[in-house]
């Protein structure tokens, strides 16, 4: 990950004015090295991790009906004139919209 320092705020102020140089060289120096983090403590079953975040997320978000804008990508087959490709759209997550997709197929 790249921190961008300049664009970066806290909830009340730039963070550049907000801490100390050290600490912010630290913060820069963990988020550059975040990906290696987890590997390191999950070892082999890092690749997983996002992954399976991303499907419990989805699946809260349809079992418990939360309503949750997610990113998600659909094979098109027709649908806006286009097939043979994925689009990716940010779709809210809910039960409805999976009883809506059941009844069509």
């Amino acid at each position: 990950m790249v921190p961008l320092i300049s664009y970066t705020t806290s909830p009340a102020s730039p963070s550049h004015s907000c801490s100390t140089e050290a600490k912010l060289d630290k913060i820069v120096d963990r988020t550059r090295n975040g990906g290696a983090e987890i590997v390191a403590f999950l070892k082999s079953g890092s690749a997983y991790y996002a992954p399976s975040s991303a499907v419990v997320q989805m699946v809260e978000s349809i079992a418990l009906d939360q309503k949750r804008l997610l990113p998600c990508a659909a094979w098109l087959e027709g649908e806006y004139g286009l097939s043979g490709m994925l689009l990716r759209r940010t779709v809210q997550a809910r039960q409805e919209w999976v009883e809506q997709s059941s009844r069509s197929s």
